[in-house]
């Protein structure tokens, strides 16, 4: 039988941390050859230890796609989505694969699918149906599942809307999220070994505060993010901040948590965790504080409550973990004593988590490996027409 050879992109280092269960079944299957391509932010100067993580993970890098310096502003962003297109078209001219795999809705990604679909590669998107109103990656994510050839959707729900695009019922399966596998693989560390590592000290309740611009809102993110420290400041808990993604007014973010750390002796700054760390800080978090789909995807496997704020992830199918407030000060401070209060949290002692049950690695690879990727009717889509009342 011959071989199948199986590119995955990953373009940051949530999507990496998604995939890497992935990534390890792949190479443990005799009949398919894993190539990873790195992209996005892995690449940019300063990010260099997402690098580490990835070799660390026993994971060979099969190309490094630069595709620019980072992007703060609408017009460096569509220049690098430009430049991504023409990179990833050299790539996929010497390096022609049996099918991509990418996930998500990041424009890095969107970019390499694009400059694939002159090859006639068959595409594998993971996570298409899911609804994000408040980024233009709702867009893309769209987007993504018609330039698609194999849909990897995480509940019945997000089955349903990549139907209502009209795709196909067997080009779709319903796997579950990989991130929650990576849960489920996941050793957690020790509370001490973190605050070690890290240099940090946890004296009464943590927050997790993970705050990413609003890119349909892009030009209020000065706003937010001062709404946003505002409300934090009414609280005397250890806060540790994460990095936000790499989009549009991005470094407006950053440069205020730095500020807002500076004046503060209880409130902390990690550029990356790492998949592992992240995950086992979560487990001693009080809550998770901002609009980041972690609160809404993986803090449920926690059982953790997740303050949700704005617009960002309006329309994403939620656990009752999520409380959603809006980007006003006094609605975050509402939102946050909510969340830690014992009511609440007891409320949430048999909560399940509805974007899987840690196995959509496995069923993402038994499909891989089932399909006739050589067939025309891979290829050549149909739309079919869905009957409404």
């Amino acid at each position: 039988m011959k071989k199948k050879i199986i590119t995955v992109i990953t373009g940051s280092r949530p999507d990496y941390a998604a995939l890497k269960q992935l990534l390890k079944l792949i190479n443990l299957e005799k009949n398919l050859i894993l190539r990873l391509v790195v992209t996005g932010s892995h690449l940019f100067s300063g990010n260099k230890d997402l690098l580490k993580f990835i070799f660390k993970d026993g994971f060979n890098i099969h190309k490094k796609i630069i595709i620019s310096k980072k992007q703060f502003t609408p017009d460096a962003i569509s220049t690098s989505m430009g430049l991504a297109m023409k990179n990833f078209s050299n790539y996929y001219k010497k390096n022609r694969p049996d099918l991509i795999l990418v996930m998500g809705d990041r424009f890095e990604i969107f970019a390499s699918v694009v400059a694939a679909m002159p090859f006639n590669i068959p595409i594998g998107h993971i996570e298409g149906g899911e609804i994000t109103q408040g980024a233009f990656d709702d867009a893309i994510r769209h987007s993504l599942t018609k330039l698609s050839h194999l849909h990897f959707v995480s509940n019945k729900i997000h089955k349903r809307r990549v139907q209502q695009l009209g795709e196909e019922l067997w080009r779709i399966n319903l796997t579950g999220s990989p991130c929650i596998d990576t849960i489920k693989n996941n050793k957690t560390r020790t509370l001490k070994f973190l605050q070690t590592k890290y240099n940090f000290k946890i004296n009464k309740k943590l927050l997790i505060i993970t705050f990413h611009p609003v890119t349909l809102e892009y030009k209020n993110t000065k706003i937010y993010i001062y709404e946003l420290l505002k409300a934090l400041k009414m609280f005397n808990y250890t806060m540790i901040f994460t990095a936000p993604n790499q989009d549009t007014n991005s470094h407006i973010i950053l440069r205020e948590i730095k500020k807002f750390i500076k004046t503060s002796n209880n409130a902390y700054f990690v550029n990356n965790f790492g998949s592992r760390d992240y995950l086992s800080i979560l487990k001693y978090a009080s809550a998770l504080v901002g609009n980041s789909s972690s609160g809404i995807i993986e803090a449920p496997s926690f059982k953790l409550p997740a303050v949700n704020i704005g617009n960002r992830e309006a329309g994403r199918l939620r656990a009752k973990n999520v409380i959603d407030v809006n980007c006003k000060s006094r609605s975050i401070i509402k939102g946050i004593n909510k969340a830690v209060s014992i009511n609440f949290k007891q409320k949430l002692k048999n909560l399940k988590n509805p974007y899987g049950d840690g196995k959509a690695s496995e069923r993402i690879i038994n499909c891989i490996k089932k399909i006739d990727l050589g067939k025309s009717s891979i290829i050549n889509k149909k739309f079919l027409d869905n009957k409404f009342k």
